[in-house]
Protein backbone atom coordinates (compact mmCIF):
# COMPACT_ATOMS: atom_id res chain seq x y z
CA UNK A 1 0.00 0.00 0.00
CA UNK A 2 2.76 2.45 0.90
CA UNK A 3 4.63 1.47 -2.71
CA UNK A 4 1.49 2.68 -4.36
CA UNK A 5 1.11 5.47 -2.58
CA UNK A 6 4.31 6.35 -3.02
CA UNK A 7 4.26 5.16 -7.00
CA UNK A 8 1.22 7.24 -7.52
CA UNK A 9 2.91 10.41 -6.26
CA UNK A 10 5.81 10.25 -8.15
CA UNK A 11 3.35 9.46 -11.10
CA UNK A 12 1.71 13.46 -10.34
CA UNK A 13 4.80 15.31 -9.48
CA UNK A 14 6.52 14.19 -12.70
CA UNK A 15 3.01 14.67 -14.97
CA UNK A 16 2.83 18.25 -13.29
CA UNK A 17 6.56 18.81 -13.98
CA UNK A 18 6.33 18.03 -17.56
CA UNK A 19 2.98 20.11 -18.27
CA UNK A 20 5.00 23.39 -16.54
CA UNK A 21 7.62 22.33 -18.88
CA UNK A 22 5.52 22.22 -21.93
CA UNK A 23 3.43 25.94 -20.96
CA UNK A 24 7.09 27.59 -20.03
CA UNK A 25 8.43 26.02 -24.07
CA UNK A 26 5.02 26.83 -25.63
CA UNK A 27 5.82 30.55 -23.54
CA UNK A 28 9.15 30.70 -24.57
CA UNK A 29 8.14 30.04 -28.56
CA UNK A 30 5.32 32.70 -28.34
CA UNK A 31 8.02 35.09 -26.99
CA UNK A 32 10.54 34.33 -29.68
CA UNK A 33 7.66 34.73 -32.41
CA UNK A 34 6.99 38.27 -31.00
CA UNK A 35 10.91 39.53 -31.29
CA UNK A 36 10.78 38.37 -34.49
CA UNK A 37 8.01 40.21 -35.44
CA UNK A 38 9.30 43.12 -33.89
CA UNK A 39 12.74 42.48 -35.91
CA UNK A 40 11.34 42.31 -39.19
CA UNK A 41 9.34 45.44 -38.55
CA UNK A 42 12.50 46.99 -37.43
CA UNK A 43 14.10 45.86 -40.56
CA UNK A 44 10.66 47.19 -42.95
CA UNK A 45 10.88 50.78 -41.51
CA UNK A 46 14.47 51.04 -41.97
CA UNK A 47 15.04 49.52 -45.71
CA UNK A 48 11.73 52.12 -45.93
CA UNK A 49 13.16 55.43 -44.50
CA UNK A 50 16.15 54.76 -47.02
CA UNK A 51 14.24 54.28 -49.88
CA UNK A 52 12.34 57.74 -49.14
CA UNK A 53 15.42 59.29 -47.78
CA UNK A 54 15.61 62.42 -49.95
CA UNK A 55 11.78 62.82 -49.91
CA UNK A 56 12.56 63.35 -46.32
CA UNK A 57 13.97 66.82 -45.98
CA UNK A 58 13.75 68.80 -42.71
CA UNK A 59 11.00 65.83 -40.71
CA UNK A 60 12.52 64.73 -37.68
CA UNK A 61 9.21 61.84 -37.37
CA UNK A 62 8.16 59.58 -40.26
CA UNK A 63 5.37 56.84 -39.40
CA UNK A 64 5.36 53.86 -41.44
CA UNK A 65 2.42 51.30 -41.42
CA UNK A 66 2.53 47.47 -42.52
CA UNK A 67 0.12 44.81 -41.79
CA UNK A 68 2.03 43.03 -39.09
CA UNK A 69 2.33 46.20 -36.78
CA UNK A 70 3.71 50.16 -37.22
CA UNK A 71 7.09 51.66 -36.96
CA UNK A 72 7.49 55.19 -36.21
CA UNK A 73 11.04 56.72 -36.76
CA UNK A 74 12.88 60.03 -34.50
CA UNK A 75 15.25 61.98 -36.73
CA UNK A 76 17.68 63.27 -34.83
CA UNK A 77 20.64 65.09 -37.32
CA UNK A 78 23.54 65.26 -34.71
CA UNK A 79 25.84 67.52 -37.14
CA UNK A 80 26.01 67.73 -41.06
CA UNK A 81 27.44 64.05 -41.61
CA UNK A 82 25.65 62.30 -38.76
CA UNK A 83 21.98 61.07 -37.98
CA UNK A 84 20.46 59.42 -34.99
CA UNK A 85 17.64 57.54 -35.67
CA UNK A 86 15.17 55.68 -33.42
CA UNK A 87 12.91 53.16 -34.60
CA UNK A 88 10.32 52.03 -32.27
CA UNK A 89 8.08 49.49 -33.38
CA UNK A 90 4.35 48.65 -32.55
CA UNK A 91 3.11 45.30 -33.28
CA UNK A 92 -0.65 43.88 -33.61
CA UNK A 93 -0.29 42.47 -30.12
CA UNK A 94 0.48 45.88 -28.87
CA UNK A 95 4.14 45.65 -27.78
CA UNK A 96 6.48 47.48 -28.79
CA UNK A 97 10.55 47.98 -28.86
CA UNK A 98 12.92 50.45 -29.89
CA UNK A 99 16.59 50.43 -31.70
CA UNK A 100 19.11 53.75 -32.23
CA UNK A 101 20.80 53.88 -35.33
CA UNK A 102 23.86 55.82 -36.20
CA UNK A 103 24.10 56.85 -39.81
CA UNK A 104 26.90 58.44 -41.96
CA UNK A 105 25.95 60.88 -44.44
CA UNK A 106 28.05 61.63 -47.34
Amino acid sequence: MVYTLLLLSLMFMLSFGLLAQHENKQQLANLEIEHLNHEMLQQLAYRSLLDRWTDIDNQTTVSFSFPNGEAVILINKQNTTRVELIVTTTSSSNTSKNRKYLLQEN
